[in-house]
C-alpha cells in the first residue's frame, strides 16, 4: 500500500481515494474531490504537528493520535468496496471512531456530574480563579488556544452511572446501524441517501429569499431556529443536520423580517452571529443579509471589520453596538438570558479575539 494521507483518521493512499470517489462521482468532480481532500489531509498533518509542537512548548504532552479530521461516511463506504484491504481498514476506522464515541460520551456525563456535585471546577470557573490570580488576560491568544492556565490536579471522576453506560451503548449502537443500512445500499448498487451535513454553509446565502413561500416573515421559526441553535450547541448533536439543511431558509425568513420590522428583527439578526461566535458569526457586509441589515439600522449602522479582504459584521461589533443600542428596539429576553450565562463571558472574549487579534491566532492565513 502507498503511504497514507493520515495514518489515524485517512488511512488509505490517495490513488484508493481518488478510485473510490469515481465509484459514485463523475470523473471530473471526483477528482477535483480528491485533490481537495488530498490538499486538505495534508494542511492538516502540518496543522497537527505544530500543535504538538505548540503544546510541547508550553510543556504539555501533545495527544498521541489527531482526531480532527472529518471523513464523509459515502466515501468510506466507497472506500470499503475497494478491496478486502481497504474494507479491513475500513472496518479498523470505524470501530475505533465508535470506541471513542462511546467513551467520549460516558467520560462527558461523569464530568458533568462531577462538575453539578462540585468535585470538580468548570473551566469558567478555573479560568476564573486565574484572572483572579493574575494568572490570566482575556485579550490573550493562548486562551484561544486553550493554552492560557494550568489546570491543577483534580479529583478522579465518579463512576458511571448504568444509565449513563445504557445511554452511550443506545447512541453509538444507533450510529451502528445506520452505518450498517449505507454499507448494504452500496453494496447492492443502490445509490447512497442524501449524507447529513456535516457543515454549515455562508450565513449570508445568496438566494436565500427567494426560496420562500409567501410574503410575511416567519417569526416563530425565526425564534425556534435560534433556540434550536442554542441546544445544539449544549449539546443536542442530532439537531446539526436540520439545521444545516434550513439554513437558507432561516436567511430568507431573516432578510424578511428586516424589511418588515426591524425593530422586532435586528435582535434576532443579531443574536445568531452571536450564537455561531467568533470567526464563523461574521455577516458578509455586501452579502444579502448584511445588505438588510444595513438597511435596517439606517443612520446608526455599525462599523464593520476587515478580514482576508472581505468586509464584515464580526461577531464582537455586532455584540458591542447592540447593546449600546437596544434601547430603540423591542426586548428580546433570550439575548439577556444567553449574556447572563457563565460560558458568555468566555465566547466573548474569543469573538474579540478573533476580530482584534486575527493575525496573531492565524499567523499563517493569507
Amino acid at each position: 500500500m502507498s503511504i497514507p494521507l493520515i495514518p489515524d483518521e485517512l488511512p488509505f493512499s490517495a490513488e484508493e481515494v481518488r478510485s473510490a470517489l469515481r465509484r459514485w462521482l463523475p470523473e471530473r468532480d471526483a477528482d477535483e474531490a480528491a485533490d481537495a481532500i488530498i490538499e486538505s489531509a495534508a494542511s492538516y498533518m502540518e496543522a497537527c504537528l505544530e500543535r504538538s509542537e505548540e503544546l510541547r512548548r508550553a510543556g504539555h504532552e501533545p495527544p498521541g493520535r489527531s482526531s480532527g479530521f472529518v471523513v464523509p461516511e459515502a466515501l468510506l463506504v466507497n472506500l470499503a468496496l475497494l478491496s478486502d484491504s481497504a474494507a479491513d481498514r475500513v472496518g479498523a476506522l470505524m470501530e475505533r471512531r465508535w470506541a471513542v464515541l462511546r467513551a467520549s460520551r460516558i467520560e462527558r456525563e461523569r464530568r458533568r456530574a462531577a462538575e453539578r456535585a462540585g468535585l470538580r471546577p468548570t473551566i469558567d470557573e478555573v479560568l476564573d480563579a486565574a484572572e483572579r490570580r493574575g494568572e490570566l488576560s482575556w485579550d490573550d491568544p493562548k486562551v484561544f488556544r486553550g493554552l492560557a492556565v494550568d489546570v491543577p490536579a483534580l479529583p478522579p471522576l465518579p463512576e458511571p452511572t448504568p444509565e449513563v453506560i445504557a445511554a452511550a451503548e443506545a447512541y453509538v449502537t444507533e450510529e451502528i446501524r445506520s452505518w450498517e443500512q449505507l454499507l448494504d445500499t452500496a453494496r447492492r448498487g443502490e445509490p447512497l441517501p442524501e449524507p447529513e451535513p456535516n457543515g454549515i454553509e455562508d450565513i449570508d446565502a445568496a438566494d436565500a429569499e427567494a426560496t420562500l413561500p409567501g410574503s410575511a416573515p416567519d417569526w416563530a421559526f425565526l425564534d425556534d431556529y435560534l433556540l434550536r441553535w442554542d441546544r445544539h450547541l449544549r449539546g443536542e448533536e442530532k439537531l446539526f443536520g436540520g439545521l444545516a439543511r434550513e439554513l437558507t431558509r432561516f436567511n430568507g425568513e431573516l432578510v424578511r423580517a428586516l424589511r418588515v420590522n426591524p425593530k422586532r428583527s435586528v435582535p434576532r439578526a443579531i443574536m445568531f452571529p452571536l450564537l455561531r461566535g467568533g470567526g464563523s458569526g461574521a455577516i458578509p457586509v455586501d452579502g444579502p443579509v448584511g445588505v438588510a441589515l444595513r438597511e435596517a439600522l439606517g443612520e446608526s449602522a455599525m462599523p464593520h471589520t476587515t478580514w482576508l479582504a472581505g468586509e464584515f459584521y464580526a461577531a464582537a461589533d455586532l455584540l458591542e453596538w447592540w447593546e449600546a443600542n437596544r434601547e430603540g428596539y423591542e426586548p428580546f429576553p433570550f439575548f439577556d438570558e444567553w449574556r447572563a450565562r457563565a460560558l458568555t463571558r468566555r465566547e466573548v472574549a474569543f469573538m474579540r479575539l478573533m476580530r482584534d487579534r486575527y493575525d496573531e491566532i492565524f499567523p499563517d492565513q493569507p
